[in-house]
């Protein structure tokens, strides 16, 4: 039997230095909708996801291609391929380009103004 068993995924916590900042760049860039102010946060929601954004921390310096870490990661509408060159025009940084590992299946790793990694997966 498992030490603990997780119930569901409430929400996705993402550091931030610079709330406002973030907040424009997950409504503007990713489509989230602001939902709540909450305590030293806000919370964003999209796509069924629920993320609580929280400012004042250290903004991370770089972000390699290959470090462990956590990642989470999105499908989107419209594919990867789409995604990829809106949010690379609209100047997202990203550590990892735009790749097809295998027919159906492409991916891409974005970063946020912190240096916080997301990866965008699914159709090309």
């Amino acid at each position: 039997m498992p030490t603990i068993q997780f119930k569901e995924m409430c929400s996705i916590i993402v550091y931030v230095s610079d709330l406002d900042k973030s907040k424009a760049f997950y409504t503007d860039q990713l489509g989230f909708e602001f939902s709540e102010k909450m305590g030293s946060g806000i919370v964003l929601q999209g796509g069924g996801v629920r993320i609580f954004i929280e400012g004042g921390y250290t903004k991370r310096e770089t972000v390699p291609a290959k470090e462990t870490d956590v990642a989470v990661c999105f499908d989107v509408k419209g594919g990867v391929r789409a995604a990829f060159e809106k949010l690379q025009k609209a100047g997202v940084k990203m550590p990892v380009k735009y790749q097809e590992v295998e027919p159906g299946f492409a991916f891409f790793r974005m970063s946020d103004p912190d240096g916080n990694v997301f990866e965008i997966a699914g159709e090309p």
